[in-house]
């Protein structure tokens, strides 16, 4: 239901009471953010020597990629080149909540508590420096973000996937039907309810069961990570895809841009990935025009090698130019045709005033 305001408006000597709406939902910044293009142009790769697996999620600021594994540290690598890699002091817990805000270039990780199997607590932004060391004051959350992921509740294996975005960081429930969308400069949460939930897709789907141990999905609940944009006052998601008549095939089919507001729309390509790469997280640096993640048996359109795991980077595109429209109701049509009522209920009062106008006129004369 849309809010609506009253104000008062004289009309040539009639009073007239005229009802607008007010904006569908408060979002915490309007700063627009869109993928203009992700390519396999100028590919840098490195085989990340995890001591078991990747696992969690990726960071990157102006300097590093951080991309957290099954050991307690994760490699930090300089991004230009992904020549080297040296242990961040990033726990591996810490290193499942992963993030980066894509406007200052930040990285983060969501200070918490684990709760049970596959529940979480989220409290506050934790920003972090090059080596994973914590690097300032925890932002605190307006609210707790409860992330509940366990499988004798939910019919999914994994609920959450992240959105790393340009001044606010987005967790999309597809179990609930719910954003929780961050201001990461105030820690500002607005929770979204009535978006699409994975049981809606009937053809391509988020890829959201990650086929990696419980450690993920134990910590944090977070089954990966891509981008969420934010224009023409609606928020998108871009994330690799499956196929959802098989969501245990994690073998992606592309990189695709998702529509939470209205799983009827169907979603657009951003990056086409024939190979069918193993690929669940990623980020980005805007002032750099790359993006980088991590890839589990290589990731042939960049050209890295066959090995089990891969971390790699190469060219992107951001446009944070467009400006920002007023918060909408993603994808609905209600605000339309509210919009069209309010502008007819405003004419007709006008009219009306004018006829009280000319009655008292006449009644004078």
């Amino acid at each position: 239901m849309t809010k609506l305001t009253f104000g008062v408006v004289a009309l040539a000597g009639a009073i007239a009471l005229v009802a607008s709406p007010a904006a569908a939902w408060a979002t915490p910044t309007t700063d627009s953010f869109r993928i203009a293009s992700l390519t396999g142009d100028n590919p840098t790769s490195f085989d990340a020597a995890f001591p078991v697996d990747d696992n969690g999620l990726v960071a990157m600021s102006n300097a590093v990629v951080i991309d957290n594994g099954d050991a307690a540290t994760a490699p930090a690598l300089p991004f230009s080149s992904l020549s080297s890699e040296s242990d961040s002091s990033l726990s591996g817990d810490n290193g499942t909540f992963l993030f980066t805000d894509l406007k200052t270039q930040m990285m983060y990780y969501f200070a918490h508590t684990n709760t049970g199997n596959h529940v979480s607590t989220l409290t506050g932004l934790q920003p972090i420096n090059d080596l994973g060391a914590d690097a300032g004051a925890v932002v605190d959350l307006s609210e707790d973000v409860n992330l509940n992921n366990d499988e004798d509740v939910n019919p999914w294996d994994y609920c959450v996937l992240l959105g790393n975005g340009y001044g606010r960081v987005a967790l999309w429930n597809g179990c609930t039907g719910t954003i929780t969308d961050i201001d990461i400069a105030s820690g500002n949460v607005t929770t979204l309810t009535g978006q699409a939930m994975w049981s809606d897709y009937t053809g391509i789907a988020p890829n959201i069961d990650n086929a990696e141990t419980d450690y993920t999905a134990t910590q944090s609940g977070i089954a990966g990570s891509g981008f969420v944009e934010y224009y023409d006052g609606v928020l998108r998601f871009v994330f690799t895809a499956v196929d959802s008549t098989d969501f245990s095939n994690t073998d992606s089919i592309g990189v695709y841009r998702f529509f939470p507001g209205s799983a009827a729309t169907a979603p657009e390509l951003v990056y086409a990935t024939p190979s069918n790469p193993d690929v669940w997280h990623f980020t980005g640096n805007v002032a750099s025009n790359k993006w980088c993640g991590h890839a589990e048996g290589g990731f042939e359109e960049l050209n890295t090698p066959g090995t089990d795991e891969v971390t790699w980077c190469a060219d992107a595109t951001f446009d944070t130019s467009s400006p920002a429209s007023a918060p909408v109701l993603a994808n609905t049509g209600i605000n339309k045709g509210m919009d069209t009522l309010f502008g007819t209920l405003a004419v007709l009062l006008t009219g009306l005033g004018v006829l009280l106008v000319r009655a008292r006129r006449h009644a004078k004369n």
